[in-house]
């Protein structure tokens, strides 16, 4: 019993412990479960900790593992997405260090990962974007390689594909979008998107035959598309089917009446017809409706300018300035206005402006234009050779830079560029024009080769020289001047200048023959001016002094191009007579003087030798050359160079006296001051920037009173890129007194007490004190409208040469309000030329407009009201600079922002002349400010541009600007990134 009772204990305990161990068991699982649980925790909180990570390194890492741990959580798409992003974070970090290898690299390794199907936001966010990065920050091979990667990665997605074609156009590669607008088609045949891709495609290469027929494809496969009835439209302009145009129009504006691509295109489509009156009826219209029409005003301002309106086209294109002073078929509108108005100077201003937005062939084809009907043939040669060839009669080029076309015409090879860009079929230029430039371009060509014989050149030659107008002689001595200083065509030399002097007194009734007659030896200053942002104004000059320089030259050239040929005798006749014949002193005079010299000293006569070199020379010139040749003359005769130096004084002493066209050296300025606009509106200086095309002024030969003389007026410089007119006060001379501007030449004065580094530009003005010639002295002195006015014959008492040119620094004259203004057609006659006007007591004459870069406002011509404001000018406008005091109330202390750090991707840039650009990526100290807030101002603006992309930058949350060069200058720039906490300059090397 004993032993049974203790069998049943044993079996109770039994049964009692076994649940238990099981419990425990159960419990220990249970925990284990739990505590691993804990240890991952829910996906949504990991993804949250991954993507909190503060480094796109530690992102990735963070992001991977999670993918790992919960491989079929729903945030595994979005997790591999953000990795993406963080890849072209590194990347971008990368290529602001200079590790580009590594850079591209990891953009092709985002593209890599992302994850398949590639998601829009993906595709339009940042796989779209890497291509256009890359091109912009200059490793355009590595964005073609990484497109090519994100089409492969996007596959059959023809959406995707399309958006892919935006990098291509956006590059103007039109082949890679075409391409992939095929693409789609073989995927989608009826894509209409495809063809609109294609059109724009084939309109960016120049075949607008094609790209028309892509847009009516377009338009058959989906008869209700708006975009496509536009396009077709242009492309039907471009066509020279304005009728048709016109049509397509008016069934976009019977769906919507407001549509503004539809009435722009209707009214220029009835210009385009010819139907004037229809066309400006409903160009009213739709200017009423939108007075900012950009498209509109500059449409009609190339039309008019292309019917020969010279007046309506500067008309229209000056209201075109004022609403985009950048794009540069305005500018080509103003000028052929210009043109045909009669002021090829103003034309020329307007395009140099123009070439800062722009670089394509029309561009120098109008430039070139504009120069030669003013005389400037070698710089309108010059121009042509930079973008155009001529091979046995047809002229080539590459149309927008990119594009091999050719043709037998300039008008013909460029209405292209023209047709695919403003869709106008009549070029505003005339064929004798045309062909002369094609002409002039030949014999350029042909005068550098070494290899094209001596009847090729002649034939170029007279083929430029041909025709019966007022500049035939120009062009003849312009011919014959560059024979001689290449040495070609000797002989031919001759007949030309002997053709030449039956027509010196047509060539100076031209509009302004000072110009053309004084062309070469302005060449050399001109070409500095141009690198300085400056142009030189010609003056005018005396019809009898411009024809005595006419003559004199024609026997220079003769004379030199005898004794080339071994003629001596003959040379001494002609370069004697020369002498003889041109201005005293003059450059001419001194350049003949030297050849006679050269003469004399080859027949062995050294004394005779001595003296004409004496004569010709001219010590401010600081040519050593010319100075060695007459210390060894003088002491071959003399035998030292004893008493060479009291002669050449006393020589250049005497010459003073009667001194015309006498140059002077320029010397380099190696940082002209920069004007630019402060918040308040005032012109400030900034001593580290170039200025930006200041008008250099030399006043024209006015006439005035010698009874009562007053002190001229210090002439006042207005900056043009604050100002759309720049009226500019100068002396008032009389007409016994000539301006001088030979070489254009000058040397630099400083003034310590009126001057200030920080605030001058750089203008001509002419020395105040002047003697009369001998050869005006006869001459009857009128004012303007023609009365006779009393003059004064007595000589100063100390006499010095006429019109010594004297680039001086000088301080702009304070602004009192720049907003109170008057349109530049003001001051102009009914017939819309510029008219001579009384400010002050003192007669000046409105000189062209200048173009403002910035933004275009008209100025009034404001005289000084009393002796104050003249001290104003006479000591220079101090410089002035925001003052923000006003804001501060009396006991208030003014709160200064928070200064932050300015981070560049890179501390100075380096890219190449004439378009090469490079992206920059900067960022503010977190917290500190919105790096998309950064504004960017260049102290060179005509050189260099920062163009803010805030799209791309957005990729990084920094801000990104491409910088780009405008020009074809070479130098270091800087480039000033503004934020409210601070400041910071980029150095850019333009090379």
């Amino acid at each position: 019993m004993r032993n049974l009772v203790l069998v049943i204990l044993l079996l109770t305990i039994s049964v009692t412990l076994y649940p238990q161990d099981s419990s425990n068991t159960v419990a220990k699982k249970d925990d284990s479960t739990s505590e691993k649980d804990t240890k991952l925790g829910d996906d949504k909180s990991e993804f949250k900790n991954a993507t909190s990570q503060p480094t796109a390194e530690d992102r990735i890492l963070a992001l991977k593992k999670f993918i790992d741990d919960f491989p079929e959580s729903d945030m595994k798409i979005r997790a591999q997405e953000i990795i993406v992003s963080s890849r072209a974070e590194i990347a971008d970090e990368k290529l602001r260090l200079g590790e580009n290898e590594a850079g591209i690299e990891l953009f092709k390794l985002a593209v890599k990962e992302a994850p398949e199907p590639v998601s829009e936001k993906v595709f339009s966010g940042l796989l779209a974007k890497f291509p256009l990065n890359l091109f912009w920050r200059g490793q355009r091979a590595a964005a073609f390689e990484v497109a090519k990667m994100v089409e492969d990665k996007v596959g059959e997605n023809t959406n995707q594909l399309l958006g892919l074609t935006n990098f291509y156009l956006g590059v103007e590669d039109s082949s890679g979008a075409k391409r992939l607008a095929e693409k789609v088609l073989e995927l989608d045949s009826d894509s209409a998107d495809a063809y609109l891709k294609i059109g724009l495609a084939e309109r960016i290469s120049f075949d607008l035959e094609k790209s028309a027929e892509a847009y009516g494809k377009a338009l058959e496969l989906n008869p209700d598309s708006i975009n496509a009835k536009n396009n077709l439209a242009q492309m039907k302009r471009a066509l020279g089917q304005p009728d048709q145009a016109a049509a397509l129009y008016r069934e976009i504006l019977e769906i919507d009446a407001a549509n503004s691509v539809a009435q722009t295109g209707l009214a220029l489509s009835l210009f385009d017809a010819g139907n004037r009156a229809e066309a400006e009826a409903e160009m009213a219209k739709s200017l009423e409706q939108n007075p900012k029409n950009l498209t509109l005003l500059v449409g009609a301002a190339y039309w008019y300018a292309a019917q020969g309106d010279g007046d309506e086209a500067v008309k229209h294109a000056q209201k075109a300035l004022e609403i985009e002073p950048r794009y540069t078929w305005t500018y080509i509108a103003l000028s052929r206005g210009y043109l045909q108005q009669g002021y090829p100077d103003a034309a020329e201003r307007v395009l140099i402006v123009a070439k800062k937005y722009g670089n394509f062939p029309t561009l120098d084809y109008e430039l070139a234009s504009a120069r030669m009907a003013s005389g400037f043939f070698k710089e309108a040669a010059e121009d042509l050779r930079k973008s155009f060839t001529v091979e046995n009669g047809v002229i080539k080029t590459k149309l927008g830079g990119r594009v091999e076309k050719e043709a037998d015409s300039f008008i013909e090879l460029l209405s292209l560029e023209r047709r695919a860009s403003i869709f106008q079929v009549t070029a505003a230029d005339n064929n004798i024009d045309s062909k002369r430039l094609k002409h002039l371009l030949d014999l350029d060509q042909k005068i550098k080769s070494e290899d094209i014989e001596e009847a090729g050149i002649v034939s170029a030659a007279n083929s430029f020289i041909d025709g019966d107008d007022k500049m035939k002689t120009h062009r003849q001595l312009f011919v014959a001047n560059e024979l001689l200083e290449n040495n070609k065509a000797l002989p031919a030399v001759l007949d030309i200048t002997k053709d030449s002097v039956k027509g010196v007194d047509t060539a100076l009734d031209i509009i302004s023959p000072s110009a053309a007659v004084l062309a070469d030896e302005l060449y050399q200053s001109r070409k500095i001016a141009f690198t300085r942002g400056q142009t030189v104004v010609v003056p005018d000059i005396p019809r009898n002094t411009l024809s005595r320089i006419i003559r004199g030259r024609i026997e220079e050239i003769s004379g030199w191009a005898l004794f080339n040929q071994e003629r001596p005798d003959e040379a001494l006749v002609k370069l004697k007579t020369a002498i003889s014949i041109l201005p005293k002193d003059s450059a001419w005079w001194r350049s003949s003087n030297w050849r006679l010299g050269t003469v004399l000293e080859s027949q062995n006569k050294s004394e005779d030798a001595l003296n004409a070199y004496i004569e010709g020379y001219l010590e401010d010139e600081q040519n050593t050359a010319k100075k060695l040749v007459i210390e060894n003359l003088y002491a071959k005769i003399n035998g030292s160079l004893e008493g060479l130096d009291e002669r050449l004084r006393n020589k250049e002493s005497a010459s003073n006296t009667a001194t015309i066209f006498k140059a002077k050296p320029i010397e380099e300025e190696t940082k002209p001051a920069e004007t630019t606009e402060n918040e308040s509106g005032s012109v400030t200086g900034d001593e580290n920037a170039s200025t930006d095309l200041t008008k250099i002024r030399i006043p024209k030969a006015v006439p005035i009173a010698r009874a009562t003389p007053k002190p001229a007026a210090t002439p006042e410089v207005v900056d043009p890129i604050k100002l759309k007119s720049d009226e500019i006060k100068a002396n008032s001379i009389t007409n016994e007194e000539i301006i001088k501007v030979s070489t254009a030449a000058a040397v630099t004065r400083s003034d310590t007490e009126t001057t200030s580094k920080s605030a001058s530009e750089t203008i001509l003005i002419p020395d105040s004190n002047i003697t009369k010639l001998p050869e005006m002295a006869d001459e009857n002195t009128k004012k303007p409208n023609g009365k006779n006015i009393e003059t004064n014959t007595e000589k100063p008492e100390n006499e010095k040469p006429l019109f010594d040119p004297i680039v001086i620094s000088v301080p702009k004259p304070e602004t009192k309000d720049l907003t109170k203004t008057k349109s530049p057609d003001a001051a102009k006659t009914d017939t819309g030329k510029p008219k001579k006007i009384d400010s002050n007591g003192t007669n000046i004459e409105d000189i062209s407009e200048a173009i403002n870069a910035v933004k275009p406002v008209k100025i009034e011509d404001e005289p000084v009201k009393n002796s104050e404001e003249n001290s104003l000018v006479d000591q220079g406008r101090p410089r002035i600079v925001g003052n923000d005091t006003a804001a501060v109330k009396p006991g208030e202390e003014k709160t200064e922002p928070e200064k932050c750090e300015i981070v560049f991707s890179q501390d100075t840039v380096s890219i190449i002349n004439g378009g090469g650009s490079l992206g920059l990526l900067i960022a503010i100290e977190e917290g500190k400010g919105d790096p998309q807030t950064i504004t960017a101002k260049s102290r060179s603006p005509k050189d260099v541009e920062a163009v803010h992309e805030p799209e791309i930058g957005a990729l990084s949350g920094r801000a990104f600007f491409v910088i780009k060069s405008i020009s074809g200058n070479k130098g270091v720039y800087t480039v000033t990134f503004k934020t409210p906490c601070g400041d910071k300059d980029l150095v850019v090397n333009v090379r």
